[in-house]
């Protein structure tokens, strides 16, 4: 498949990009330290307070991925090839 068609196919996509979306939250936000902070038994986030927070970190990753499919997405690239938006950041790495 060319990767015309590949991002076509995400960019003309609702529920690709929303279950993207969940599936980057998920494996980029849930599944790390925050999960053990929030199974620690002296958790400062009840579940309620857990599950608040994962539906907005959702869809704000929703948000991003239907702008960087969508008309904004050679901005983002333009922009991130010319500067680091957050330099202040360590920079990340592949987990193993």
């Amino acid at each position: 498949m060319k990767e015309t068609e590949f991002y076509k196919k995400i960019q003309n996509n609702a529920e690709i990009k929303k279950r993207l979306a969940k599936l980057i939250a998920r494996d980029c936000f849930r599944n790390t330290e925050l999960e053990n902070f929030h199974a620690d038994p002296d958790s400062r986030l009840s579940d309620t307070e857990m599950k608040k927070l994962m539906v907005d970190v959702v869809n704000h990753t929703y948000n991003f991925v239907s702008k960087f499919f969508g008309p904004y997405g050679e901005r983002i690239v333009e922009q991130l090839k010319n500067s680091d938006p957050v330099p202040e950041w360590d920079e990340p790495r592949l987990s193993k």
